[in-house]
């Protein structure tokens, strides 16, 4: 077995994929070069080479391949193989701001009492159903759709408006595989909160948050399944901020009261505190 043979065998066992092999050889042609190269060798020196050159570029190498792993793990949710959080918040700002003229939706998927699930059938059984999800909704999207790992068991998916109009869209999908026995007679209820037609002047984590408020609407509300985010969620959304903006305000101005209710032992009315 020669140097090329060992690189062919290697190649096919993927736990060694991520050692970075370099070519140390008296073969120094442009074809031996290119060959190297093609079955997957990183870096490629002529003998003789400097010993301190070639300990310098495998440290290098191997520096390099640590970096990328640890950008994996940044990116890539290790357990359902979606984008995590961080990483969707980037690619969609990137897939919104090449897609100017198109609108877009996004919605976030929620699984109730998944606590239960874990409770019930242990960390294993819970997450082959975040697996299932994941898998469903990953297959369904489309190069100009992106479907991540939001929280826990949430998960956030970018798409077009008109996607929706489609009866197999990702939302139905989701609805439908949850409806499914994916745990043996156990039964798993899904929610969606859907914010339409985004606005654009907003941060990805801002549109986001549109679509959570939806979902906590129809959260624990039997035979419901999917809210949108409307006029009223955005004027509460709007009352909401005023009163923490001005809560702040109001404390420097001594504008608080504090009132407090007074404790009674039953038997003797006393009061006992507060």
């Amino acid at each position: 077995m020669d140097g090329y043979d060992f690189m062919r065998v290697i190649r096919d066992y993927p736990r060694f994929n991520a050692i970075p092999i370099v070519v140390v050889t008296g073969e120094n042609t442009e074809e031996s070069e290119k060959t190297c190269l093609e079955l997957g060798a990183m870096d490629f020196m002529a003998k003789p080479c400097n010993i301190p050159v070639l300990e310098r570029r495998i440290s290098n190498l191997i520096g390099l391949r640590e970096a990328r792993e640890a950008l994996a793990d940044v990116e890539y949710d290790s357990l359902t193989g979606c984008y995590t959080r961080e990483a969707f918040f980037h690619y969609a700002e990137l897939l919104l701001h090449g897609n100017g003229q198109i609108p877009y939706t996004v919605f976030v998927t929620d699984i109730e009492d998944f606590k239960t699930i874990n409770d019930r059938f242990g960390m294993p059984g819970g997450d082959r159903v975040l697996r299932r999800v994941a898998d469903a909704l990953r297959q369904g999207a489309g190069p100009m759709e992106l479907v991540a790992r939001y929280h826990g068991d949430r998960f956030v998916y970018l798409l077009p408006d008109a996607m929706l109009r489609d009866e197999s869209n990702p939302v139905t999908t989701y609805l439908q595989l949850i409806r499914q026995e994916l745990i043996p007679h156990y039964r798993i209820t899904g929610k969606v909160g859907i914010y339409r037609s985004i606005d654009r002047s907003l941060s990805v984590n801002a549109i986001c948050d549109r679509a959570v408020q939806a979902l906590e609407k129809v959260k624990h509300q039997f035979g419901v399944f999917s809210a949108e985010f409307d006029r009223d969620l955005l004027q509460s959304q709007l009352r909401r901020t005023q009163i923490e903006e001005s809560m702040q305000e109001a404390y420097e101005h001594g504008q608080f009261r504090v009132y407090y209710q007074p404790k009674h032992e039953a038997r003797t009315g006393r009061l006992i505190g507060a």
